[in-house]
């Protein structure tokens, strides 16, 4: 059993010049549960760590969380601009509950802020927010979930421990028969569900019946040859797996996803991987709405204080490289598009033809999704060859399983979070990785990181117009480079003449 007594008991990520014995427990995920009327305001947050000497996975729960922010000494005070950073021995630490950080910095300032307060409550709660810029307190602009994964690297994390994670690969097909066009989330059942579980070798299929299908009872008596059928057909690319099937009535959909999440929240693996997790994640939420059920109760593990649940779509973003959608859940696993990882550590690359899982599969394994098309088409398959039907779902699943075990995306992604304090859904964005490394090295050296001056806490984001300017932006991809050869002589003299390679008074607009 894990040293894990200390980390449960202690109030706070972060115990100065403490000892608390982590030597064996990776930190997997970090959830922030905020202050929410129904909680009566009290804030709390999830912390997801992994015995590496067991497997075992350990849950704490931290109620309202405390922080530490760091308070200028009054004989340092110097100066009235925001500073970049300042020595840690010109501050004093203050540990404070987090949702109260902004009524520290208040206190911290004293008359001046308290009206500031005043009028933010007054007239524009927004401007409470700008709060942060007093320039005598440092530290406090932070989510809650990053701050605790930084200080987790600083002072906990073993940096010898084994940090391999367990994977899984999950991809869902509805019944769109009746639907014109795309399908919308939830409008249609969901038929198939497969999941392959890379630790345990096995792959799980999840199939909904349906009485107008007589292909399915018949598959359903033959299930024994489907899977020398999948053994015959995948293993000498992907190995020898288990396969395994579960088959639903059509009256129990809310079953087969109920079923579904409860498999997961039992193996407990620390990644599950969706290609395209935008399509398959709403639609499951969506779904359980349409049958009549709250999904935080059907996808969300039991064991959390809170059910978190939401899928936070970036509108702001057109470009697949930069557009940042995340899913939180409470869960010991974590959900990650397996698509957007594989683009956006790539990105630097150029432009990738097509993002689709059978171009990848395609260029990294040599393999491609099972092709249909000269029998039907995605929405008929099923009712025209139900047993391809089945193989094309598990085959997209080990596409993905593949894919990874040539790339190791994930251990990449992983490495990245725990080195740098930062969460998965903020990896790609620059401003907040460099902001939380920044963090860390500075404390190293013993001082501490000052808050972002340039955040206009008051300004509202316009989706459209952000949109809109990155597609001008494309449309402008860089730069034409001249041959220098070509250049007129028009430099400056040299030896008498003008030179066609050294010009004086230029301006670079790059």
């Amino acid at each position: 059993m894990p040293e894990v007594g200390l980390l449960e008991s202690y109030d706070g990520p972060l115990l100065l010049g403490k000892k608390v014995h982590t030597k064996n427990l990776l930190l997997i995920n970090v959830i922030y549960h905020r202050p929410r009327k129904e909680t009566k305001w009290q804030d709390a947050c999830s912390i997801i760590v992994k015995d590496v000497s067991t497997g075992e996975k350990r849950l704490v729960t931290i109620k309202n969380p405390k922080m530490l922010m760091y308070i200028v000494k009054p004989e340092f005070r110097n100066y009235y601009h925001i500073p970049a950073y300042k020595k840690l021995d010109e501050c004093y630490p203050k540990l404070i509950e987090y949702r109260k950080v902004l009524d520290g910095i208040v206190e911290a300032g004293g008359e001046t802020l308290q009206q500031f307060k005043r009028s933010a409550l007054a007239n524009d709660t927004r401007r409470l927010k700008e709060l942060h810029k007093y320039p005598y307190v440092l530290g406090t602009d932070v989510n809650y979930a990053d701050y605790f994964r930084t200080e987790w690297a600083l002072h906990y994390h073993n940096y010898n421990i084994d940090t391999t994670v367990s994977k899984t690969f999950m991809d869902i097909e509805v019944d769109s028969i009746r639907i014109d066009g795309f399908p919308g989330p939830g409008s249609c059942p969901i038929n198939a569900v497969s999941l392959v579980d890379a630790d345990g070798k096995t792959v799980y299929v999840f199939l909904l019946r349906n009485s107008k299908n007589p292909q399915i009872e018949e598959f359903e008596k033959d299930i024994a040859s489907f899977k020398e059928e999948c053994h015959k057909a995948y293993d000498a690319s992907y190995g020898v797996l288990d396969y395994k099937f579960f088959m639903y009535d059509e009256d129990k959909e809310i079953v087969l996803i109920q079923q579904l999440f409860a498999l997961i929240h039992t193996l407990k693996r620390d990644f599950l991987l969706i290609w395209n997790m935008a399509f398959d994640i709403p639609f499951i939420i969506a779904r359980c709405e349409a049958l009549g059920y709250d999904p935080r109760d059907i996808m969300c593990d039991k064991d959390f204080i809170e059910p978190e649940l939401y899928y936070r779509k970036d509108n702001f973003h057109y470009d697949f490289k930069k557009r940042n959608d995340s899913f939180t859940i409470s869960s010991y696993t974590v959900f990650l598009d397996q698509m957007s990882q594989y683009i956006k550590i790539r990105k630097t690359k150029g432009e990738l033809k097509s993002v689709k899982l059978n171009a990848i599969a395609q260029a990294e394994l040599g393999d491609e999704k099972l092709d249909y098309s000269d029998e039907a088409n995605i929405k008929t398959l099923p009712y025209v060859n139900y047993r391809k039907f089945v193989l094309y779902n598990i085959k997209d699943t080990l596409l993905q399983y593949g894919i990874e075990n040539k790339t190791h995306d994930i251990d990449n992604i992983f490495a990245r979070a725990l080195a740098n304090g930062t969460g998965y859904s903020s990896l790609f964005s620059q401003t907040i990785l460099l902001k939380n490394r920044a963090y860390i090295s500075y404390f190293e050296q013993g001082y501490i990181l000052g808050n972002n001056r340039n955040v206009d806490y008051t300004k509202e984001r316009d989706p459209k117009k952000e949109r809109e300017d990155e597609r001008e932006r494309q449309k402008y991809a860089g730069a034409i480079v001249g041959d220098p050869k070509l250049n007129g002589r028009v430099g400056i003299d040299i030896f008498g003449k003008p030179s066609r390679w050294i010009f004086g008074h230029v301006v670079d607009f790059d």
